[in-house]
C-alpha cells in the first residue's frame, strides 16, 4: 500500500472592510481627538498670555519701585545739601551739628525707604490676586470644562441602528437595491453631530 501525502491549499481572503459603524466611530474619534488637541492648545496660549500680563504688571511695579527709591534718595542728598547750606550760613558747621544732620537725614531716607518698600508690598500682593485670583489665571483654569461627545454611546446607538436596517452594503446591492453608503444617515452621523449650531 502506497502512502498518500496530502497538500493543503492556504486560501487568503483579503482584509475585511470596516464597515459604516466602524467607519463613523472612527471619524467621530478622529475629530474628537482632533478638538481635544485643538482645545488643549488654546488652553496653554491662554494661560500663556495671563503669565505674560502678570509679568508686565509686575515689570511695571518694580520699574516704579525703582524711580521712587532714586526719588527718596536724590530727595535725602538735597536735604542734606541745604541743612549744611543752612549751617554754615549761621556760622554752625562744628562737627556735631554736620553728625546730627547726617543722622536726621539718614533716618528720615531710611523711613522713607520702608515705607514704600511695604507700599510697593502691598501693592504687588493686591495685583497678584487680582491677577491669578477668581477673575484672572485662577478663575480661567477653574472655568474649564471641556466636553466631548460620549463615543461608547454613539458605539451603542450605531450597533442599534445598523441592527435596523437589517441589510449591509454589500447585501444591498446583492438584491439589486441602489443603496448609496455615502448617503446612508449612519454614514452623514458624525458630519451631522460635528457641525457648528446656528
Amino acid at each position: 500500500m502506497a502512502s498518500r501525502t496530502l497538500s493543503r491549499t492556504v486560501i487568503r481572503l483579503p482584509p475585511r472592510q470596516p464597515t459604516a459603524q466602524q467607519k463613523i466611530l472612527r471619524e467621530m474619534q478622529k475629530a474628537q481627538d482632533e478638538a481635544k488637541s485643538a482645545n488643549e492648545r488654546r488652553y496653554q496660549e491662554i494661560l500663556g498670555l495671563y503669565q505674560q500680563r502678570q509679568g508686565d504688571v509686575m515689570g511695571h511695579i518694580d520699574q516704579m519701585g525703582v524711580q521712587a527709591q532714586s526719588d527718596i534718595g536724590m530727595a535725602g542728598r538735597q536735604a542734606y545739601g541745604t541743612g549744611v547750606q543752612d549751617l554754615v550760613s549761621r556760622g554752625l558747621t562744628g562737627t556735631s551739628n554736620l553728625q546730627n544732620l547726617g543722622r536726621a537725614v539718614a533716618g528720615d531716607t531710611s523711613s522713607q525707604y520702608q515705607r514704600l518698600a511695604a507700599q510697593l508690598g502691598g501693592l504687588k500682593a493686591q495685583t497678584l490676586s487680582g491677577l491669578t485670583g477668581q477673575g484672572g489665571t485662577l478663575g480661567f483654569m477653574e472655568r474649564r470644562e471641556d466636553a466631548y461627545p460620549n463615543t461608547q454611546l454613539m458605539s451603542q446607538l450605531l450597533a442599534q441602528l445598523g441592527r435596523g436596517t437589517g441589510l449591509t452594503s454589500s447585501q444591498n446591492k446583492s438584491k439589486g437595491n441602489n443603496w448609496d453608503e455615502s448617503k446612508s444617515f449612519m454614514y452623514r452621523l458624525p458630519q451631522l453631530l460635528m457641525r457648528p449650531r446656528t
